[in-house]
């Protein structure tokens, strides 16, 4: 396990105690936001005219996206609002807040060990993070349309791959 692992996981156990709206705040906007962004329940334009699975597919995409970009302006304001501890700009991409943690927040957590249903939740999250940020990651430039077409993820774009 990392060395910041502790820190993350108190931060994220912190939360979830004491800060639970924030959190559920944190997702249904970007859940809105997703919704507004792709058209809403049927689709306008091109989103309305694929097949459900392909739908879905580019929602995931777009709360990622969402979410990636939220998060990293969270962590941005924390910086620019001078918050110099790791356990804050967490907090801060965590919740979107620029709430400061109590000094000594790992106390009000006590020194019970993670739980197995929080040690799974911490990898859900850490797989979470780890996808977020390969598809957050910007390629260099164009790729050729035959590598495109060649991924199997982009193989229902007829139009182009057809």
């Amino acid at each position: 396990m990392r060395e910041d692992a502790p820190v993350l996981s108190n931060v994220v156990r912190y939360a979830f105690k004491y800060h639970r709206s924030m959190l559920a705040g944190r997702l249904a906007g970007g859940g809105f936001t997703t919704y507004a962004t792709t058209g809403g329940r049927w689709g306008r334009g091109q989103i309305g005219r694929l097949r459900r699975p392909a739908q879905f597919s580019i929602g995931i995409g777009v709360f990622v996206t969402n979410v990636s970009l939220a998060s990293y302006g969270a962590g941005m304001m924390a910086v620019g609002l001078g918050r110099a501890k790791l356990r804050d700009v967490l907090f801060s991409i965590l919740t979107g807040s620029d709430m400061q943690i109590p000094p000594h927040f790992e106390l009000l957590l006590g020194k019970a060990a993670l739980s197995a249903e929080e040690l799974e939740q911490m990898e859900w999250l850490r797989d979470i993070l780890v996808e977020i940020n390969k598809l957050a990651q910007v390629g260099t430039g164009p790729i050729p349309i035959s590598e495109f077409c060649s991924k199997p993820e982009n193989i229902d774009f007829k139009a182009i791959c057809g």
